[in-house]
């Protein structure tokens, strides 16, 4: 069974990184969602070599849900144990300041639905369980720190 733990800790020097995904705020406080075949998750991808995350979350961004965004912070990581040797996951805050039409993601040319949640309801909506309520708990504060919610 695969399990998924929550930190908000530094990025460990001792795991791979596989995934970087971000919490996407609108300047009224909603977050974006990618609907997947009806899962809900945040937006992001693998890093490419030589790319930095932040690099990585600007194209995964882009590639995806055609958006830009802008102040990023790191929020935290979630390791991932039960699949083969442990692994972490990073996560990211960032303000949306450009919104796309909508298009299939570049780098497979899925088309997949995204939805703007109300920051407090996202925990709710995002399918990653009580881990996931956590990450969005965490970046609601931390989105409100840096102002970039009201």
């Amino acid at each position: 069974m695969v399990k998924y733990i929550w930190h908000e800790a530094p990025i460990p020097k001792n795991l791979p990184i596989t995934q970087v995904y971000g919490v996407l705020f609108t300047d009224d406080g909603r977050i974006m969602l990618r609907v997947d075949n009806g899962f809900h998750g945040l937006v992001g991808g693998t890093p490419e070599p030589g790319e930095t995350y932040e690099e990585t979350l600007h194209r995964e961004v882009y590639e995806e849900v055609n958006c830009q965004i802008s102040d990023l912070h790191y929020l935290g990581y979630q390791t991932v144990e039960g699949d083969g040797k442990p692994y972490a996951q990073l996560r990211y805050i960032a303000k949306l300041t450009k919104i796309g039409k909508n298009r299939p993601d570049l780098d497979g040319g899925k088309m997949c639905e995204r939805i703007l949640v109300p920051a407090e309801e996202a925990g709710d909506v995002l399918d990653y369980g009580k881990e996931g309520k956590k990450i969005i708990s965490a970046a609601i504060k931390l989105a409100k720190k840096y102002k970039i919610i009201p």
